[in-house]
């Protein structure tokens, strides 16, 4: 469930102008990451944490910067690594004001019509990359209809889906259900489109369309060599910083959030079964400490700044399995799958 996010996330902010992530350290850096926000909240807070989809408007904003000045994609990775890891102390000390003056002081100074337009600024830079998928235009500006269909379609069957299913295992599943018809609904469309049949020989040409395009190494966006590489650009550390650290203040409403979401399922299912009460709900100031935490480790193993997501807990809640083992499991998992990807590359 997290592993498609985190992988997009990467491949979203590799295309504005410049490749800057390895795939494969992305995904290692979201298992490292995970591993490490588990321990600082003391598997307390079952979360898997990935690539955050929050700082794709302020990545292109400095990757399009650097394009204009002609700086090399080590040297824009290195300036958003420096002003990650300052966007993760500030997600630390929110965390740290929390913990001693309480949440009600930290609403005072953020409160939800900043912390709010904020989350909604970066959904709107979202709603841009999404549109720009769908019409799919062409450098002359024309439009690609049959990938509007496409997606029209898609969006109607999860909303149809969402509406309808109501009860058992696949009310859950919308959206991927919808994302089935919609890779069906492509593929019938396609083969029209060069003259053959539709027969299941030609479905490896239609998915040997989706190439391999990891030109970025796994060891060329580790820290030893994107922050030298920064520092010959101090001009676009300033801009990353100015891009990146307001998006800190954004995850202070997200993180309350998902510990919502965790502490009402955890306590209803542990209710269910008579056990005890768990205060997850109280505990939003470990979980910014590990938010913080995470990102900084995240940046300094190669991966984009991330977020704890809140697909896990739909799936958890799925499930009815919120064991923060099994989260440390799937670190691992993640970990080991960012090295065997790198290791095909080769």
């Amino acid at each position: 469930v997290m592993l498609p996010a985190t992988v997009l996330a990467a491949i979203i902010m590799n295309g504005f102008g410049l490749e800057i992530y390895s795939i494969p350290a992305a995904i290692f850096a979201s298992g490292v990451a995970t591993i490490t926000f588990l321990f600082v909240t003391n598997f307390k807070i079952p979360l898997y944490y990935g690539s955050s989809f929050s700082y794709i408007g302020a990545v292109a904003i400095v990757v399009t910067y650097a394009v204009d000045n002609t700086w090399s994609s080590t040297t824009v990775l290195g300036s958003v690594l420096i002003a990650s890891v300052l966007s993760g102390l500030m997600s630390i000390g929110a965390g740290l004001l929390i913990r001693y003056f309480g949440k009600d002081k930290i609403d005072k100074v953020l409160p939800g019509h900043i912390t709010g337009m904020i989350a909604m600024i970066i959904g709107l830079v979202l709603a841009g990359n999404v549109m720009g998928g769908i019409l799919n235009a062409s450098p002359t500006g024309a439009v690609d209809w049959l990938s509007v269909l496409v997606a029209f379609i898609t969006f109607l069957t999860i909303a149809s889906l969402t509406v309808v299913l109501k009860k058992g295992f696949i009310s859950q599943i919308p959206i991927l259900i919808g994302v089935a018809v919609g890779v069906l609904l492509s593929y019938l469309l396609w083969v029209p489109s060069l003259g053959t049949e539709w027969n299941f020989t030609n479905v490896g040409t239609y998915f040997g369309n989706i190439k391999n395009a990891q030109t970025v190494g796994f060891l060329d966006v580790m820290p030893w060599v994107t922050i030298p590489a920064a520092f010959n650009a101090p001009q676009l550390i300033g801009v990353a910083l100015i891009a990146i650290f307001p998006i800190a203040f954004a995850t202070i409403p997200e993180s309350a959030a998902h510990v919502n979401q965790i502490d009402l399922y955890v306590n209803n299912l542990s209710k269910e079964k008579g056990g005890k009460d768990y205060p997850i709900r109280d505990m939003l100031d470990v979980n910014l400490i590990g938010d913080g935490i995470g990102d900084i480790v995240a940046v300094l193993t190669g991966g984009p700044a991330g977020t704890n997501y809140g697909e896990n807990v739909s799936a958890s809640a799925v499930t009815k399995n919120f064991s923060s083992y099994v989260f440390l499991i799937t670190g691992i998992l993640a970990i080991v799958v960012g090295l065997l990807l790198e290791l095909l590359n080769l």
